[in-house]
């Protein structure tokens, strides 16, 4: 079993890399070319939400604090605001500008959050 601090390291460094094709694809967006591709789109979900089950796990075994609920709430929020940007990424719709900036708000408040649990 992993130690929580190489847990909550580990979903840090995997939020990173989310964030990075998260920004790739918002560039996307906001250029005018709607649909990133898929392999992106699929490297940033993929890690985001294995970093937030990473941080439930070492909650599970370490426990939690304020700061951490906030984080993990606002990681899950995120995670279900991308849900329904791959919803309608998913049906060609496009995809509204608050939209992605109200999700990678959501997630940079739980990154953020992660960070300052971690060096607690």
């Amino acid at each position: 079993m992993l130690a929580p601090s190489w847990m909550f390291a580990t979903a840090v460094g995997l939020l990173v890399i989310a964030a990075v094709c998260g920004a790739a694809m918002a560039g996307f967006l906001f250029v005018g070319n709607t649909r990133p591709p898929l392999a992106l789109a699929a490297v940033h979900g993929i890690s985001a939400v294995t970093a937030l089950a990473l941080a439930l796990s070492a909650t599970w075994v370490k426990g939690t604090t304020p700061t951490l609920t906030a984080a993990i709430v606002a990681l899950a929020f995120a995670v279900a605001a991308g849900l329904r940007l791959l919803a309608l990424h998913a049906r060609s719709r496009t995809q509204s500008p608050l939209a992605v900036s109200v999700h990678a708000l959501l997630a940079l408040g739980g990154f953020v959050g992660l960070v300052v649990a971690l060096l607690q």
